[in-house]
């Protein structure tokens, strides 16, 4: 899920499978990479960011912080939770009902419960 932190920086390390990792600078650059295991990348404070895995193996990640209390908040529920009415006034348009937060790969879903995953 989307998200930012205010308050301290996150490093996190594959331990094992892999993730795919995006992060937006504060200039609206946005970076994506595939991390396999012993790979690892740090979020600086005040950047969006998210990872996901794009395989049906399990991945094992470690995530450590700089502060105590980082801050986070989760852009996609937060603007859920806002509710039409504050975002029409926020920015003068109406936006769709969400219907859900998680987007799944159609192929990647089909994979993994042929796999006899399931996907949360």
């Amino acid at each position: 899920m989307l998200h930012i932190h205010f308050s301290g920086d996150e490093l996190l390390t594959v331990i094992t499978g892999q993730l795919t990792s995006t992060l937006i600078a504060p200039n609206n650059t946005v970076y994506t990479h595939d991390l396999m295991a012993g790979d690892n990348v740090v979020y600086p404070r005040g950047w969006l960011h998210l990872q996901y895995n794009p395989t049906c193996t399990q991945t094992y990640a470690l995530v450590a912080f700089n502060a105590r209390s980082v801050g986070t908040v989760n852009i996609p529920s937060n603007m859920a939770n806002a509710g039409n009415e504050y975002l029409r006034a926020a920015y003068g348009r109406r936006f769709p009902d969400p219907v859900g937060l998680w987007v799944t790969n159609a192929a990647c879903a089909k994979a993994c419960a042929a796999a006899g995953r399931r996907l949360a």
